[in-house]
């Protein structure tokens, strides 16, 4: 195999490669049967409410709360009846 067809081979490989992890991918949750967030509410880790998931045991806003290593993660953008997930 020619060194001009190798240097090619491996060109279009790294060009496929990089198409698909800038890939985004989007997926939408109905979240019309998620209640909404309400103050002195306790919830527990896998909670849902709304466009979020508690991350343990709190009663904290989600609004405030949310991101890495906070109280809530949040699941997505959220837009009338349905949540608009995001992937990287």
């Amino acid at each position: 195999m020619s060194s001009r067809k190798i240097i090619t081979n491996a060109f279009n490989l790294s060009a496929l490669s990089l198409n698909f992890l800038s890939l985004n991918v989007h997926a939408s949750i109905d979240c019309s049967a998620l209640e909404q967030w309400q103050t002195g509410q306790t919830h527990v880790a896998g909670d849902q409410v709304q466009a979020y998931e508690a991350s343990w045991w709190t009663q904290a806003n989600p609004v405030e709360n949310a991101g890495d290593y906070k109280d809530w993660k949040i699941l997505g953008a959220f837009d009338n009846a349905v949540i608009k997930m995001k992937f990287p």
